[in-house]
């Protein structure tokens, strides 16, 4: 008897132990939610009009004249050269190298208040972009409506050769184009993808280009300083 009830006791805790490793397996799996915007402008240096820099978590464009109180939180900017024969959709910490000039005549990174050399270099939010995607401006736009974090996961790995996230890709996008979709990795972690509705590359009022952003969030971010003033708010 006392036998038979050490083998069931045994048995209970045998599957007990798998219970657990079964709810540790699924709690590991990366997860998360998405949050879309649409019609985001960013002006160019020589725009005094439209914000210059992207804040993704909310989706706002922040004029360079107020970025400095918000730099931790500004991810992205938008400048042209050579009369606009060249544009650059980029990173803070990575606009001096993707410049073909510098940047030391640029207000983006000279403007006192705001310019990025005025920011606290440590800290300056980079990035990666692949441009070299399948995805089309109509796929795109069924992502954006599912509002599915799956669903945007396996959009974002499959126009990645299968991988999670970006690794030794360019820091910009050189000449962006109206319908190009990119994916885009924030500091190494929060991922988005974008979609190209128009560019102007010059002007009167300076250039600027426009697009749509569907952006990831994590609760793993949260305590991120790489992540967390750069995801998306959970609703």
């Amino acid at each position: 008897m006392k036998r038979s009830i050490s083998k069931l006791l045994l048995l209970q805790l045998i599957l007990f132990a798998l219970v657990i490793n079964s709810c540790k397996k699924d709690d590991s799996k990366p997860s998360g939610w998405v949050s879309s915007y649409s019609n985001i402008v960013l002006g160019d240096q020589n725009n005094h009009t439209n914000g210059h820099f992207l804040k993704p978590q909310t989706g706002e464009s922040i004029a360079v004249e107020s970025a400095l109180a918000q730099q931790k939180s500004l991810a992205m900017l938008f400048f042209t050269e050579s009369g606009g024969a060249n544009s650059f959709l980029t990173f803070p910490a990575d606009g001096t190298a993707a410049s073909s000039f510098g940047t030391a005549s640029n207000r983006l990174y000279t403007n006192n208040p705001g310019g990025i050399n005025l920011w606290d270099q440590a800290y300056l939010n980079s990035g990666m972009i692949n441009d070299n995607v399948s995805m089309t401006s109509i796929e795109f736009d069924a992502l954006v409506k599912a509002k599915d974090w799956t669903k945007f996961d396996q959009a974002f790995t499959s126009n990645n050769a299968g991988k999670a996230d970006l690794s030794y890709k360019l820091h910009y996008t050189l000449n962006p184009a109206v319908g190009d979709v990119y994916l885009i990795q924030f500091n190494g972690l929060v991922r988005a993808i974008v979609c190209i509705r128009s560019i102007l590359t010059s002007g009167a009022s300076g250039g600027n280009i426009r697009f749509d952003m569907i952006i990831e969030g994590r609760d793993s971010y949260v305590n991120s300083n790489l992540a967390k003033l750069i995801q998306p708010v959970k609703l």
